[in-house]
């Protein structure tokens, strides 16, 4: 298990890497204020979210190349979504009103390392780690202004993670 520091701040995300070893995907141990849940399509560019109580889906949102692992901000109001094949972060405003509608609409995409794959966020909710399977590294994003901070080497192929209070 190979550590990584989240610039000086308290605290460490932690991740797994090598496919040999038991995978575990990211998230925030708080439940998000909005009661709904979310999924990608298989095979597709869509992030559905799904209101819970019937299972049928709201309403969808494109998004980039091979979504995969959806994460709440810890208000629940952002969704975050790793694309595998495009290499980036879809940041998902799952609140945005469209012709007064509510409507998932992407909001950004953070360019991060290559095959990004589980996504947590510290305590406060002001950063975000992402797992980098290709390029072997944990991208540190900054949540307010939604950039990549900075990358941290890890072991091979890291693909699950978590965030670990000091």
């Amino acid at each position: 298990r190979e550590r990584v520091g989240d610039g000086g701040r308290r605290g460490r995300a932690a991740s797994r890497c090598g496919s040999h070893r038991r995978r575990r995907t990211g998230g925030h141990r708080r439940r998000p204020r909005y009661r709904r849940s979310a999924g990608r399509e298989s095979g597709g560019n869509r992030l559905s979210l799904i209101d819970p109580d019937t299972l049928d889906v709201e309403t969808t949102a494109i998004l980039g190349e091979t979504p995969i692992r959806v994460v709440f901000e810890p208000d629940g109001r952002y969704a975050y979504v790793a694309n595998r094949e495009s290499h980036d972060v879809s940041v998902v405003d799952t609140e945005f009103l469209r012709d007064g509608d509510r409507t998932p609409w992407e909001v950004e995409r953070i360019p991060v390392g290559r095959w990004p794959g589980a996504t947590v966020f510290d305590t406060d909710g002001d950063r975000a780690f992402v797992a980098n399977n290709k390029t072997n590294d944990v991208s540190v994003l900054d949540v307010a202004n939604r950039t990549e901070l900075d990358r941290y080497e890890t072991d091979l192929h890291p693909d699950g993670i978590a965030y670990l209070e000091s």
